[in-house]
């Protein structure tokens, strides 16, 4: 969660609609790799960012969907 928090300013979006696409992993692999973690847990944790990416995506377009 700790990591997802320090990303939250690293997503991108589509285009004039606003709907968020994911996660900028340009930005989220540098600040994984200075971690200084083993590669399993490197694969471990990223694959715990991409479910909250996956949920947060799901949940902030559907917000972002009924106000319209």
């Amino acid at each position: 969660m700790e990591l997802f928090c320090k990303v939250g300013t690293q997503w991108r979006t589509a285009g004039a609609s606003g709907h968020l696409v994911g996660l900028d992993y340009g930005a989220v692999y540098p600040l994984m790799d200075r971690m200084g973690l083993s590669a399993q847990r490197w694969d471990e944790l990223f694959q715990d960012l991409q479910t909250l990416e996956s949920e947060a995506l799901e949940t902030r377009n559907e917000a972002r969907d009924s106000e319209t």
